[in-house]
């Protein structure tokens, strides 16, 4: 039988796309939950996103805006979920897309 493996996410920095709304936005409050520091991310549901990081209160690092359909923009992206997470390397990014 395998073992089962555990790996705490308290703490740890999470990127979550799609987390403005359904499935991302219910990994996202699970993870904060769990004691993750979270970025909200959305493309198009800003309003919904900031609901997200008002349920996520302290845990939430931010929220920011990207449209992944704009392969130009993901560099600057990233360079502001650094920002967030105040210049640490995100621990996880949950890559969450639905279209």
């Amino acid at each position: 039988l395998m073992a089962a493996m555990t790996y705490s996410i308290e703490g740890k920095r999470v990127l979550v796309t799609g987390s403005s709304g359904g499935i991302g936005k219910g990994i996202a409050l699970e993870l904060g939950r769990r004691g993750a520091h979270v970025i909200v991310h959305y493309n198009m549901r800003e309003k919904e996103a900031y609901a997200t990081q008002k349920e996520l209160g302290e845990q939430c690092l931010g929220v920011l805006h990207c449209d992944f359909r704009e392969p130009d923009s993901i560099p600057s992206f990233m360079h502001r979920c650094q920002d967030c997470s105040k210049g640490q390397v995100l621990d996880l990014a949950l890559i969450h897309i639905y279209g």
